[in-house]
């Protein structure tokens, strides 16, 4: 089964193909993709690709998206707010003249 997946056109602004996916998949889960994409009122790479997707963010989210309690967030924005503390070693290397000019 090969699903498509669309990106923007560099030049025209207009949607198309900019990669594919190819996959390889038994019988059963062949026909149950289908039967969902079918009862779904849609085609099977826009069912795959929709599904994929969804996932695709749920499974990203959890690395860029974070709970804090309003305590932990307090602490966050305190710490944000704060004065930045001088690292004398990171002045030295300020100092220190470029190795690649």
């Amino acid at each position: 089964m090969a699903v498509a997946l669309y990106g923007s056109h560099p030049y025209s602004g207009i949607m198309t193909k900019a990669a594919r996916l190819d996959m390889r998949l038994d019988a059963a889960d062949d026909l149950l993709i289908r039967r969902a994409a079918e009862v779904s009122g849609t085609s099977v790479s826009a069912f795959v690709l929709t599904s994929a997707r969804d996932r695709a963010s749920h499974v990203l989210a959890d690395r860029s998206i974070f709970t804090l309690t309003s305590e932990q967030a307090d602490e966050l924005d305190r710490r944000l707010r704060a004065e930045p503390r001088a690292k004398r070693r990171l002045s030295e290397l300020a100092r220190e003249p470029e190795r690649f000019e």
